[in-house]
């Protein structure tokens, strides 16, 4: 080996044994770095011809498993989602109060029914009745102030996806420019794996708010789909569009129908201009993302249902009274008259019928409806799981509504108007297809001096609680928050026990 091969091999092997020390000293330097990856050199033989052999650096690759990197990144989505709905639950459940505790609603609740029975067994007491005033006074403040609770905690949702919506975009902006800078660079070069490293922590990032697919391509390129198939960042990066709603009521729901939904929507913006609604095609799954949007239009959404359930069947519990129809013939077919002339906008008629050909029975509820645009009502629309509900627009009067229950039920019976307000409801007349078992009318009272034992006893703020449908929606959504003691009773308590006029 001559002078000049052996100086050259010698140069070589220090300059790749400092590049080496350098490795080393990052790697030891970065042991606690967030995101970084340990380095190790790539050498490789260098024939030079007359020069001899000598050794090159042929680039600094990352120790890094592909794979585990891979399931990271799904696990790191389905933490992130579990833990905020974790945290989402914890708040709802000091909403709610542990049970038995004195804030609870089971034990608000059990009081008022305890001071209610007391009130029974001594009606003419002054005492017993300003119990029963000041425990449901407790209770309907109870129940709006769960309710602005629970709809602070879907205004804190759509704040969460309005924010986390920034940071994505951030992301897939920073992802897509790193692709271009390491487009241009091979993995000898000194940026190389830094800029691999800050491409990896914004997919991390990423990879929090929702569940994506990573797939790499040529020339140092990757591209980041969602794991429902929408690509996020290609040659250049998508964004991510949200119209976050600010202050949310009960009443703000949304709905894949734009012209029904009355709360912001997540869109994809494609650099093409193309969108996709992200919540109607389910594209988000895992994530935080996920997460907020599901206690936003899901969870949250139902914990208000449940408390608004609760305060309309305490209500109607007070105000409802039902009345028995009458039996009625008419040749061969037998049933029940039923007056009509006391129900308002959201009371019912309800009859029973057996279908003999099965044999089964059915139970129907027909609810008076006067705007026709609330119509069909879903089997949903009442408090009983077991109905069959129909809502009937009654602004047509009787002569229309006879029409439209005929139309429903021409294979069961007759349906017909005999005189003023009354309905009568008969079977077909033969013997082994159908009867008609019972029929009643539900109506609430509105005064409190009915003469009865119904008494408009909780009210929808200044009206009467009927579960009344419009075009707005049931009068049960948010009713929780608007429950409150009629302000009559507040003012005069005897008209507690007093039935008569």
């Amino acid at each position: 080996m001559s002078i000049a091969q052996a100086l050259n091999s010698s140069l070589s092997g220090l300059r790749a044994t400092q590049a080496g020390l350098t490795v080393v000293a990052t790697n030891v330097a970065n042991a606690q770095t967030a995101g970084y990856i340990r380095r190790d050199l790539n050498l490789v033989e260098n024939a030079a011809g007359d020069l001899g052999s000598s050794v090159r650096i042929a680039g600094i690759n990352r120790e890094l498993d592909a794979y585990v990197q891979r399931q990271l990144r799904v696990e790191t989505s389905g933490g992130a989602y579990a833990d905020l709905q974790a945290q989402f639950y914890q708040q709802l459940q000091q909403i709610y109060g542990s049970p038995g505790s004195d804030g609870a609603i089971d034990t608000v609740f059990n009081n008022f029914t305890n001071a209610v029975q007391s009130l029974v067994t001594s009606p003419d007491s002054q005492a017993a009745r300003s119990a029963v005033l000041n425990n449901a006074k407790l209770l309907a403040q109870s129940l709006n102030s769960m309710s602005e609770d629970i709809q602070g905690m879907r205004s804190q949702a759509d704040a969460g996806i309005a924010d986390a919506v920034q940071t994505a975009n951030t992301a897939l902006q920073k992802i897509a420019g790193i692709n271009a800078q390491l487009s241009s660079l091979t993995s000898d070069s000194a940026a190389y794996a830094s800029l691999l490293d800050q491409r990896d922590n914004y997919i991390n990032q990423l990879s929090q708010l929702m569940d994506i697919r990573v797939v790499p391509g040529d020339n140092n390129q990757i591209s980041v789909f969602t794991t429902s198939g929408l690509q996020l960042v290609g040659a250049t990066a998508s964004q991510l569009s949200f119209d976050a709603s600010g202050a949310i009521s009960a009443t703000s729901q949304w709905n894949a129908d734009p012209t029904k939904s009355t709360l912001g929507t997540l869109t994809l913006v494609s650099p093409g201009g193309g969108t996709v609604d992200l919540i109607t095609t389910n594209s988000i799954r895992s994530g935080k993302i996920a997460a907020y949007l599901d206690m936003r239009d899901n969870v949250l959404v139902q914990a208000q249902a449940q408390l608004d359930d609760l305060a309309a069947t305490m209500a109607k519990a007070l105000s409802d009274q039902t009345t028995s129809g009458t039996a009625a013939t008419a040749g061969a077919q037998s049933g029940f008259d039923v007056d009509t002339a006391g129900l308002q906008n959201g009371d019912t008629i309800n009859f029973t019928y057996t279908d003999n050909t099965v044999p089964q029975q059915h139970t129907v509820t027909i609810v008076r409806v006067d705007d026709p645009s609330a119509l069909p009502l879903a089997n949903t629309a009442t408090a009983n799981p077991n109905d069959e509900v129909y809502g009937i627009d009654f602004s047509g009067g009787m002569a229309s509504v006879v029409t439209q229950l005929n139309a429903l039920f021409g294979g069961l019976g007759q349906f017909s108007n005999p005189s003023g307000s009354t309905l009568r409801i008969l079977d077909d007349g033969a013997p082994n297809l159908s009867d008609i078992n019972s029929a009643s009318t539900s109506t609430t009272a509105n005064s409190l001096s009915s003469g009865s034992t119904p008494l408009a006893f909780f009210v929808d703020g200044a009206v009467p609680f009927t579960g009344a449908f419009s075009s707005a929606g049931s009068q049960n959504v948010g009713f929780a928050g608007r429950i409150t003691v009629n302000p009559a009773l507040l003012a005069d308590s005897s008209k507690l026990v007093v039935y008569g006029p």
